[in-house]
């Protein structure tokens, strides 16, 4: 695995593989933990510059940017699912175009608690703001353990810095229209979460193949919530024995 990757259980004979991109805000190992209990499927989470044990190289500016990097960086070996939660979902589907112009998509794209690219509402900047309004600011967000991270002063030179690079992702993304993808979509999401079915559902106009919705138990971070629920689901649609109808 490069530094790009993080796999705590590499599966050289796997039936598939997983690679996961976070949440803003968000650890790869959170992801990379999956891998513990989905026997049969390699799981691998995206390392970006600036995040866990790339937190002394500069953060990359735009999610074009992370793309070119990822794309570049990264040999998706086939058969293989990419996953991505919140801001993550956003990378992912950009990443999954890019391998689909080439004929080297994905099985399937996962999109996890996010409204779909063309969609988005324009965010109120808040990258930028100094380290007390930005703590403030999600200080009682829906992120358990970002919250007790930023509740540690000892933590805020490591948590701070790459929050306020994925902010920054969000705030300069700008969708551009393209042809859909070759592969499903399924879309996950939490029944409690501020992000509605028919918001998710949208994400149907990305492909051209089959798609799916799933609603699972909790709000926007479900997948700590209804663990029981969301790993059969992954890996069921990881190996392809889950249908996209």
């Amino acid at each position: 695995m490069s530094r790009w990757l993080v796999c705590r259980a590499p599966r050289p004979a796997a039936a598939a593989r997983l690679y996961c991109f976070p949440h803003a805000g968000g650890a790869p190992g959170e992801y990379a933990f999956w891998g513990d209990e989905l026997a049969s499927v390699e799981v691998a989470a995206i390392q970006l510059p600036g995040r866990g044990g790339r937190w002394d190289e500069p953060a990359l500016p735009t999610i074009a940017a992370v793309r070119d990097a990822v794309t570049a960086a990264v040999a998706f070996q086939p058969p293989f699912v990419l996953f991505g939660h919140s801001l993550g979902a956003i990378v992912a589907f950009e990443v999954a175009r890019w391998l689909d112009e080439r004929g080297a998509g994905p099985a399937c794209l996962v999109v996890s608690a996010a409204r779909a690219p063309h969609a988005l509402s324009t965010l109120a900047p808040i990258a930028h703001l100094d380290d007390a309004a930005l703590i403030a600011r999600f200080a009682h967000g829906d992120d358990a353990a970002l919250r007790d991270l930023l509740a540690d002063p000892d933590l805020h030179e490591l948590v701070l810095p790459p929050l306020r690079a994925d902010l920054a992702l969000a705030e300069t993304y700008r969708f551009v229209d393209g042809a859909a993808l070759a592969c499903p979509i399924v879309a996950l999401g939490g029944r409690a979460d501020d992000i509605a079915r028919d918001e998710l559902a949208a994400w149907q106009r990305h492909t051209r193949a089959a798609f799916a919705l799933h609603l699972l138990d909790g709000g926007h971070f479900y997948t700590r919530t209804a663990r029981a629920q969301v790993l059969p689901l992954i890996d069921a649609i990881a190996r392809g024995a889950l249908p996209c109808t």
